[in-house]
């Protein structure tokens, strides 16, 4: 369980972009948790930019915009969409950090869905 961030240097348009993205493929059960200040993106046209239905599409995609937007995806981003099998890593809800200033993502990963790769690399004898 971590926190993944968008910090506030990165433009509101693109931290929505990355938010719906995220919840389109990576969104998991919040039912045990309640984020203080949630986060949400209301404009529906935003939501219409990923479909949920090609990742390896829809990831490029969302990369290339973050990149048109002078930006990089942070690290643990990339992270939890390439290093676990799908459902293995999932942001349960995204909040306004106004002390850190970002948004933030409450991240659970279940190491058992590691892909056989990073298994081996990073907790195998």
């Amino acid at each position: 369980m971590g926190v993944l961030t968008l910090p506030d240097s990165f433009p509101d348009a693109l931290k929505k972009r990355i938010v719906v993205f995220y919840q389109r493929y990576f969104s998991g059960d919040a039912s045990f948790c309640e984020a203080a200040k949630a986060y949400s993106v209301e404009d529906e046209n935003l939501h219409d930019l990923f479909s949920g239905n090609d990742f390896p599409a829809e990831w490029e995609k969302l990369n290339r915009m973050i990149k048109e937007g002078g930006q990089t995806l942070p690290w643990p981003y990339k992270q939890m969409a390439k290093w676990y099998l799908p459902g293995g890593s999932r942001l349960l809800s995204f909040t306004e950090d106004t002390c850190f200033h970002s948004i933030a993502g409450l991240n659970v990963c279940e190491i058992a869905q590691l892909k056989p790769l990073y298994y081996r690399r990073y907790l195998a004898d």
